[in-house]
């Protein structure tokens, strides 16, 4: 699995690498693959979008392909950042039209320090298993997390709760 955090734009013999390597990708939303502008979920799709175009160019079955929106990976003038993503991983539904799986990576980032007042990423669990089970609740298939048990169990329960909303 290669995991390219330009989203195949920022080395263009990186797409046909993996096209011939028959490995899985995760394409990385982020301001290489299209300039923080306007609304978060709008820009993230934008880069996503082209990110995706790039790989089905090289011929990378979709099969193989995952998307990430960037969680951390936007900043920069005019971006306020943990608002950012935090609007980013509410609008992740909006991402699903994509037809991707959603790929999401929240554990220990500096958004969950910033609203929670927390500076030490190590002390970052609370936050992180509450923004991964936000990430399930949107529709994220993956979570990417450092603290793998305690994510598991937080993962199962929204799961629970998001298929107990879909049988209604």
């Amino acid at each position: 699995m290669i995991n390219d955090v330009a989203g195949l734009v920022g080395d263009p013999a990186l797409a046909r690498v993996t096209a011939e390597s028959g490995a899985g990708v995760v394409l990385v939303a982020g301001p290489a693959a299209a300039p923080p502008a306007g609304e978060p979920v709008t820009a993230v799709r934008a880069a996503l979008e082209r990110s995706l175009a790039v790989a089905r160019r090289a011929g990378i079955p979709d099969a193989r392909i995952l998307v990430d929106p960037g969680i951390g990976f936007f900043r920069g003038d005019g971006v306020v950042w943990p608002d950012w993503d935090c609007r980013v991983l509410a609008g992740l539904p909006a991402l699903r039209v994509l037809g991707r799986p959603l790929y999401v990576g929240v554990s220990r980032k500096s958004f969950i320090g910033a609203v929670a007042g927390v500076e030490d990423p190590a002390e970052r669990l609370p936050g992180s298993l509450a923004a991964a089970a936000a990430a399930v609740l949107g529709g994220a298939h993956v979570i990417r997390a450092h603290d793998v048990a305690e994510t598991v169990q937080a993962v199962r329960v929204a799961q629970a709760i998001r298929r107990a909303g879909l049988g209604r």
